[in-house]
């Protein structure tokens, strides 16, 4: 795949509170340990992610950053196999003390949010 393909552009981010809302009033549910995501079918072709990693999943700034940063990596790498979706990632709190590792789940998660949109219907290749 070309360099082109697997940029994050603007075009690919959740950008307005409505389209949030959207997503969280209508979206089907993905879940992959403690990371959550809703999905919806955007009608548009390329797939656009949202993030919502609050205080409440780590008090922790540069964790949270960290979190960001791999949630965004990850779906720059897998955008190609999610088009059409529109896509909210949240992160639920870790166990006291517990440290949040994203590595093995985030190719768990993709594979959880495409098994849901295929079992919708809603998403047709």
């Amino acid at each position: 795949m070309t360099p082109e393909r697997l940029r994050f552009p603007r075009e690919a981010r959740l950008l307005k509170a409505s389209d949030f809302r959207a997503v969280f009033r209508t979206g089907r549910r993905a879940r992959a340990g403690l990371l959550h995501a809703r999905i919806r079918p955007n009608g548009r072709g390329p797939a656009r992610l949202g993030l919502a990693v609050s205080l409440k999943a780590t008090r922790k700034a540069v964790v949270r950053n960290r979190v960001r940063r791999q949630l965004r990596e990850s779906f720059r790498v897998n955008q190609h196999r999610l088009a059409g979706l529109d896509i909210v990632v949240s992160l639920n709190r870790p166990s006291a003390g517990g440290a949040i590792d994203l590595g093995p789940r985030l190719p768990r998660l993709w594979s959880e949010v495409v098994r849901a949109a295929e079992a919708e219907g809603k998403w047709k290749d």
